[in-house]
């Protein structure tokens, strides 16, 4: 098999045309800090639900009814 010359797209090139410039990193590669901000966000957005949950929960327990008008 001939091996592609000078100009020619070579294995070399197809592999630095899937790298993302200046990062060097293939494209579509997700990094682990990638995924920090949305795990933050989300655990965020889950501790507020449950304690908010929990807050209706506890307030709903000492809340009393009011008796009838005229007993």
């Amino acid at each position: 098999m001939r091996q592609p010359g000078p100009g020619v797209a070579g294995v070399a090139d197809v592999d630095d045309a899937n790298r993302c410039s200046g990062c060097g990193r293939e494209r579509g590669a997700v990094m682990s800090a990638d995924l920090v901000p949305p795990l933050v966000t989300a655990g965020a957005a889950l501790l507020l639900a449950g304690y908010g949950r929990v807050r209706r929960v506890r307030r709903a327990r000492t809340r009393t009814t009011p008796g009838r008008a005229g007993r």
